[in-house]
């Protein structure tokens, strides 16, 4: 590199070529970095509940849970079962949401109830859980429901560092 000062008093600075390709070719490769996905760690989870008994229309959660802090988790499928893999669990659906399981709304609803066992496959976008939210099934009855039902659900999920992610909700 060199210094240079003009006749009127301004100073430039210039740069060989090589130095230029080097300078650049470090940038490039940040640049690609940035650029290529963002890693990211599948999460296959499982959880299950053992219902206490539930009069026709009152609503228990089984709760997945959250990532932890700094992390991210985008839902890619979930399915709720009850005592296997095909019996239809009688008078029970099931929605996916995310927010607070303690304080319900339709609000944190991301996917609406359906019979219990059911398969919801989304694209790598659609549901998004942070660090300070939890997904969750709410279960509803829609007719007297006996103590002892089980509801298992197996989630799909990818992993992410919450700073690889190039946007996040407040």
């Amino acid at each position: 590199m060199a210094n240079f000062r003009m006749a009127l008093g301004a100073d430039f600075e210039a740069v060989t070529e090589s130095e230029m390709k080097d300078a650049f070719g470090k940038f490039g490769g940040d640049l690609r970095r940035s650029l290529s996905k963002p890693p990211r760690i599948l999460r296959p989870l499982t959880r299950a509940v053992t219902l206490p008994a539930l009069p026709s229309g009152t609503s228990a959660q089984l709760v997945v849970g959250r990532p932890d802090s700094g992390r991210t988790w985008v839902v890619t499928r979930v399915t709720p079962l009850g005592a296997d893999d095909h019996t239809t669990v009688a008078d029970m659906t099931a929605a996916v949401y995310i927010g607070d399981p303690a304080n319900v709304g339709i609000g944190q609803c991301v996917y609406h109830g359906q019979a219990i066992p059911f398969t919801s496959t989304q694209n790598e976008h659609a549901w998004t859980v942070h660090d300070r939210e939890d997904m969750f099934f709410n279960i509803v009855s829609s007719a007297d429901v006996a103590a002892g039902q089980i509801v298992v659900a197996t989630i799909q999920a990818y992993e992410y560092r919450d700073v690889d992610l190039e946007s996040q909700a407040i």
